[in-house]
């Protein structure tokens, strides 16, 4: 993917949102598969009431759909967002553009910012990471 510059204008930096960002997904990704498969194996016992052995296929079909929408919503989408978004600094503007999708990309002037900071938890320090917040 290219971004179009203008004359004299040069890609300082290209990056995306860190890697912290899919912490949620993969959250989410544990707990559906867990939550999964204590249930499936809840429902599979050769214990359980004549009602619920009855329904047990509809349970099973349940349980299942409910456990891929979980994680299609909440970790597939989120981590084709991260993969999807580009950040890029260069020497007149800030840009934020997607691989595919929106076709306008999120463009700010470097002029137009009033104040950069940066911030570092102590975490992040550990790893050489922080936040960059741009105030325009």
């Amino acid at each position: 993917m290219l971004l179009k510059l203008v004359d004299g204008e040069q890609v300082v930096v290209r990056t995306r949102a860190h890697h912290r960002a899919l912490l949620p997904a993969v959250i989410n990704l544990l707990v559906t598969i867990g939550l999964m498969s204590f249930l499936l194996g809840y429902v599979s016992r050769p214990t359980q009431p004549p009602f619920i052995e009855h329904y047990r296929h509809i349970l099973v079909f349940l349980i299942w759909a409910a456990g891929l929408i979980s994680l299609a919503f909440g970790s597939l989408k989120p981590a084709l967002v991260w993969l999807n978004r580009f950040t890029y600094l260069t020497t007149e503007r800030v840009v934020q553009k997607n691989l595919i999708g929106a076709a306008q990309a999120t463009v700010v002037p470097l002029a137009l910012l009033s104040q950069a900071e940066l911030r570092i938890s102590s975490m992040q320090g550990m790893s050489g990471a922080g936040d960059l917040l741009l105030i325009h």
